[in-house]
């Protein structure tokens, strides 16, 4: 519940605090109407924009309070031109649309959602798995050009005792850990801060090369940050094995896409299931996902009617509550709390 009214008083006169959702295009009539249903009783003013570029932003958006953004960026030189901008809210997990270094700096809260996708893009990971595994994509081929049974050449082996490496154990990394344990695999986990793990079958790795060296499957659930920008490239599929498979349900740019596709036509690694790809949105001749060896699905790891409901309504529900003078249930730099609720006293 928002604790005081939305409102910026002038020279005596009351004027509603403005929220921009920036990249509206991205939503369904749908799930437009579940934000204005939120921010109907708000007292705040919305306004939803297809904007591409940061001139846009700055021309159009200069009485902005709160923006709501989905993956256009939200740069520093976009902050010094909106003077008035309380608050921006990243419509998702990940953050880097957003300059949190410069949004930090200049009192800005910056918030998102961790937990409205938990389920899918578990799910998802592990559906990319079991393709790979049970050779979903090589048999479907088959039947489709007249085979039956498993004919000579496709070998499968049992999922059971195969070894899981997910690299960042975050609140997805443990969900997919939970749900493949129940599969019977065995569960190692590379994650730079994480120091200790207390749940069987699950063994935590120090150092990266051992990690992946001792995998059959490696899953990615870390956030694209400037220390894992192509923490996957030549010298890291040169450490897995020759069977191993690389599922990539987070971010693109955290895998070097030349490297991985050096690594699937070379017989470095034995697969790639994608749900993100470096550069998207990805071009239709892109020769990646093209492969034989690589099942690709365009970014929708986190897709369902309930998760994005879930979302729309709590990226409008911090929105709300920060300019009603409340601090929001998922602020990502935490080192303003203080003095930003000193502020709104």
């Amino acid at each position: 519940m928002v604790g005081r009214e939305s409102i910026v008083r002038n020279e005596g006169e009351a004027t509603m605090k403005k929220a921009y959702f920036a990249d509206k295009e991205w939503l369904s009539e749908e799930q437009w109407a579940i934000v204005e249903q939120e921010f109907a009783q708000s007292g705040v003013e919305l306004v939803g924009k297809e904007w591409k570029t940061e001139e846009e932003i700055i021309r159009e958006g200069k009485d902005a309070h709160a923006i709501l953004v989905i993956a256009l960026p939200i740069t520093r030189r976009v902050m010094d031109e909106l003077p008035d901008l309380e608050v921006i809210v990243r419509c998702g997990i990940g953050l880097d649309c957003v300059d949190l270094p410069a949004a930090t700096e200049k009192g800005i809260i910056v918030c998102n959602v961790p937990d409205y996708c938990v389920d899918e893009v578990s799910n998802h990971a592990l559906a990319l798995l079991l393709n790979f595994n049970r050779q979903i994509k090589g048999f479907a081929k088959r039947a489709k050009e007249g085979g039956y049974g498993p004919g000579n050449e496709i070998v499968i082996e049992r999922l059971e005792g195969k070894n899981l490496g997910i690299l960042g154990y975050g609140r997805i990394g443990r969900s997919l850990a939970r749900k493949a344990s129940a599969l019977g695999l065995n569960i190692a986990v590379y994650d730079p801060f994480v120091q200790s793990i207390a749940e069987e079958n699950v063994q935590l790795h120090s150092s990266l090369p051992e990690f992946l060296s001792d995998c059959d499957y490696v899953s990615i659930h870390t956030p694209l940050t400037p220390d894992t920008f192509h923490l996957f490239s030549y010298e890291e599929f040169a450490q897995m094995k020759k069977s191993a498979v690389l599922i990539n349900v987070s971010r693109g740019a955290i895998v070097d896409k030349d490297a991985l596709y050096d690594a699937l036509t070379t017989g470095k690694i034995a697969g790639a299931g994608l749900d993100v790809c470096e550069g998207e949105p990805v071009d239709r001749d892109e020769p990646l996902i093209h492969l034989e060896n690589v099942i690709y699905t365009p970014h929708v790891a986190m897709f369902s009617r309930e998760s994005l409901e879930t979302m729309y309504r709590q990226v409008s529900a911090q929105a709300i509550q920060a300019l009603g003078g409340v601090w929001p249930n998922n602020v990502v730099n935490q080192k303003l709390k203080d003095t930003w609720l000193q502020k709104e006293k």
